[in-house]
């Protein structure tokens, strides 16, 4: 299974994959195409593979705080709790390997189709409703405007409310 997030320094090469560090703590490189960014704080994420209907199949935790960075085009988390030598903990989902976006009570949850054909599970847990739903909002209002023919609107199942997903995944 890929993994969403990998430890990268300032001075690795840009990734189609991963995003490059920022200068200051919890942060990535911005291109042009990013925009203007919405930031949020982060109290711990985790990534699953998913099979079948919606099952883990694997996880990897990012208990620590960490910031989402919601841009035109993509969504990523940075998280700088480790040392200048080893690097900083980031990740990023294109726009356009959304598959969905869904909120629970203090938590959002990104559905993915890696480019590595691998479908994963993005949880982001925030602390309150309030944040997590802004942050949902946030996100699916970007992949909207990025891609808008590819996404509709979503309903509630169980303990997520979903707000978009793509016509081929419902």
């Amino acid at each position: 299974m890929p993994d969403l997030f990998a430890l990268r320094g300032r001075d690795d090469a840009s990734s189609p994959l991963y995003p490059v560090p920022g200068q200051v703590r919890n942060s990535i490189l911005l291109a042009h195409a990013d925009g203007v960014p919405t930031l949020f704080s982060v109290r711990r994420a985790s990534v699953s593979g998913l099979g079948g209907r919606i099952r883990s199949r694997h996880r990897r935790m990012v208990p620590v705080e960490s910031t989402l960075i919601v841009t035109d085009c993509r969504t990523a988390v940075a998280c700088s709790a480790y040392s200048p030598a080893q690097g900083m903990l980031v990740g990023h989902v294109r726009h356009g390997w959304l598959d969905g976006v869904a909120v629970g009570a203090e938590a959002v949850r990104l559905t993915i189709n890696h480019p590595d054909d691998a479908r994963l599970a993005l949880v982001m847990w925030f602390g309150t409703h309030t944040l997590a739903d802004a942050a949902a909002r946030e996100i699916a209002r970007r992949a909207c405007q990025h891609d808008s023919a590819r996404f509709v609107f979503g309903s509630v199942r169980g303990r997520w409310s979903t707000l978009v997903t793509t016509a081929g995944a419902r």
